[in-house]
């Protein structure tokens, strides 16, 4: 935790391992609102890992800035494939 006060980041991610049970598994959920707690206090943007179901993405709503990856998400793909299908859809949004 010492390193906490004197690394300079900006960014805390919250590996799958505690996202995949967050929503049924109280240790899991109590780990990652202590995570999501400490990450509002040093004002650090968060990167949740690992979504796969809308119940975990759900769960993982907070305030501040929060970020989802994840195969709930969508595949990974290359990003040239990414922008010319979102920029297709919003030509006709």
């Amino acid at each position: 935790m010492a390193y906490l006060k004197r690394l300079p980041f900006d960014e805390l991610k919250i590996d799958r391992s505690f996202v995949q049970d967050a929503p049924r598994n109280p240790e899991d959920a109590a780990l990652v609102d202590v995570m999501l707690a400490v990450a509002d206090n040093l004002k650090l943007q968060v990167v949740a890992e690992g979504i796969e179901t809308q119940e975990q993405a759900d769960f993982l709503k907070a305030p501040g800035t929060l970020a989802y990856q994840g195969y709930f998400f969508g595949r990974p793909e290359p990003a040239y494939d990414w922008l010319a299908r979102w920029l297709h859809q919003n030509k006709f949004s």
